[in-house]
């Protein structure tokens, strides 16, 4: 299972060479994506990301990239506690926040940061976390 949750972990590489600077400067992360042509890449990205057991989508809230990842089938406990030990990993940690760094300095706005949400199929919450480079 920890394999299905990495490749939501490769696609944040991906996601973040697909960026490209914008002509002007934006006032948030979200007004890029709304403003670039990258949007319905990223998105093909993320259903290309997406399997039988998980649908993956990506969204901007002001200066907030959130990742979610939200499960078609019925999960358990042991699922959640396996989210929550990757999404505490110091590796997933530093990719994280490597893409809001990448996105500050390309972008030039210094306050953004990466959410990862997992969901079960009721659209609960399973693990979350908030990435937000020192």
């Amino acid at each position: 299972m920890k394999k299905k949750f990495k490749l939501l972990f490769s696609m944040l590489a991906v996601l973040a060479l697909a960026f490209s600077l914008a002509a002007c400067s934006p006032t948030t992360l979200e007004d890029y994506l709304n403003e670039s042509s990258n949007t319905a890449q990223l998105q093909e990205i993320a259903n290309q990301q997406s399997t039988d057991e998980i649908q993956v989508s990506f969204h901007a809230d002001g200066n907030k990239l959130v990742f979610e990842g939200r499960f078609k089938i019925a999960v358990d406990d042991s699922i959640k506690s396996a989210l929550e030990e990757v999404l505490d990993g110091d590796d997933v940690k530093q990719t994280y926040e490597s893409i809001a760094k990448e996105f500050r300095n390309e972008l030039h706005i210094n306050d953004i940061t990466v959410e990862v949400v997992y969901k079960d199929t009721n659209g609960t919450v399973l693990a979350q976390r908030e990435y937000n480079p020192s």
